[in-house]
């Protein structure tokens, strides 16, 4: 069963998610825009190893703590393709990024199958994330 957890932070009071299955160890954060020290206190007192930071898209709010939480954890890094060409100035900088993904992608990650509907407008490469019933649409329905 999937299990979620929030954190509204930073100035814009971004939405980052932590999900996992109730069963994993293993977990992914969606959109860390800020504040990767409270991220990672977060997933220490749940007991969470972090797989993959999946982004919804690559704008500077949900990116922001990116570097730092793949630089203290190793993990993967997913953003959809069209947003890896957007400008600095949009993304805080360089966009760092491991891989990417595309329309109709799944990925099997911490347990978890996650579904990845493009859903251009707010940026190229804006997607959401479908995993079980839930939906993350990021700035989607911005």
């Amino acid at each position: 069963m999937l299990k979620i957890h929030t954190l509204t932070l930073g100035m814009y009071q971004t939405n980052t998610y932590i999900i996992h299955d109730e069963a994993s160890a293993s977990c992914c954060v969606i959109d860390p825009g800020y504040e990767a020290v409270i991220i990672l206190d977060k997933l220490e007192s749940l007991g969470l190893t972090l797989d993959a930071i999946l982004l919804t898209h690559g704008h500077f709010d949900h990116v922001g703590a990116v570097k730092d939480l793949a630089a203290d954890t190793d993990c993967r890094v997913f953003v959809c393709a069209e947003d890896t060409h957007l400008p600095p100035m949009f993304t805080a900088g360089p966009l760092y990024y491991t891989d990417t993904y595309t329309e109709g992608s799944t990925l099997n990650i911490a347990g978890l199958s996650i579904h990845v509907l493009h859903t251009p407008g707010h940026t190229p490469g804006s997607v959401c994330l479908l995993v079980e019933n839930v939906l993350f649409s990021g700035d989607t329905l911005f």
